[in-house]
């Protein structure tokens, strides 16, 4: 980060108070991702310059209380120290005026930015994400590694889902001999791990395969394109997304309804209202 001059970094679980002064001193932002108020707290105490707050209908890993409960929460407990951003659900201009109701300073759409004309992520995969019509398919799962994650149920998802003890590590095996090009893994050395990981993080076998193997398996479906044989992360707002548009297309609408939005907010109180009138 600081040899490529990369002026901000984004992580969910901390490295560490020697590497966020490390980052600091060389001018590098530091923007953590939390779910909960304490871990905001902590987060500002080991030097969090900016602080992205998701609520769970955010994609990947992710927490239980909703982004309408949470932010709020955050804001008082660390908004008035560094700006705090909010994220989990929001990809229009209605959502970001919410954002800024609830004291936000702005929003963060991973989702959103993920089903865009400039996306990276082979359109394959991308096509996945837009037949996703119900927000209820996109199910939060612990049986990737065991911690929560928020994904678009798929062939792969659904196996894990469906299996027991021994079927999911033997999958998770399988998975495993299927990247060892990427890891020079040898089965032995995958069981070793396995049950190392398994004895340290209180995780069964078969999630520490998983939990190794993860970057490879979302790789598939995100890099390679084969999204029947990967994990899809997102966020439940997939589910009302049905475009793919440009990003100064999307920001640029983003900000026009925003305006909109505030604009008849500003109606409803009346020109000149000294704030004592009822809303209707």
């Amino acid at each position: 980060v600081i040899r490529h001059g990369v002026r901000a970094v984004s992580y969910s679980r901390s490295p560490g108070p020697e590497m966020i002064r490390k980052l600091k001193d060389a001018g590098v932002i530091c923007m953590p991702t939390v779910g909960l108020p304490k871990h905001a707290i902590k987060a500002v105490e080991l030097g969090a310059d900016v602080v992205t707050v998701q609520g769970g209908e955010g994609g990947g890993h992710t927490g239980a209380v909703p982004t309408t409960l949470l932010i709020p929460q955050v804001v008082d407990a660390v908004g008035a120290k560094v700006p705090v951003v909010a994220a989990g659900g929001f990809k229009d201009g209605r959502g970001l005026v919410a954002a800024l109701a609830w004291g936000a300073d702005g929003i963060a759409m991973g989702t959103r930015f993920l089903m865009t004309a400039e996306s990276p992520v082979p359109r394959s995969t991308l096509q996945r994400y837009v037949d996703c019509a119900n927000p209820a398919e996109i199910i939060v799962s612990r049986a990737m590694d065991g911690l929560p994650q928020r994904m678009i149920m798929n062939e792969l998802l659904g196996e894990l889902e469906r299996a027991g003890t021994l079927r999911k590590l033997w999958i998770a095996l399988r998975n495993g001999m299927a990247f060892r090009k990427h890891t020079g893994a040898s089965l032995p050395g995958l069981l070793r791990s396995a049950i190392a990981m398994s004895r340290d993080d209180d995780m069964s076998a078969s999630q520490a395969i998983m939990s190794a193997n993860a970057p490879m398996i979302i790789q598939k479906a995100m890099v390679e394109g084969e999204p029947s044989r990967g994990v899809l992360p997102s966020g439940q707002v997939a589910g009302v997304i049905n475009d793919l548009p440009a990003c100064a297309e999307l920001i640029g609408a983003i900000v026009a309804e925003a305006e909109q939005r505030l604009a008849a907010l500003a109606r409803l109180a009346g020109p000149g209202d000294s704030g004592d009138r009822a809303f209707p």
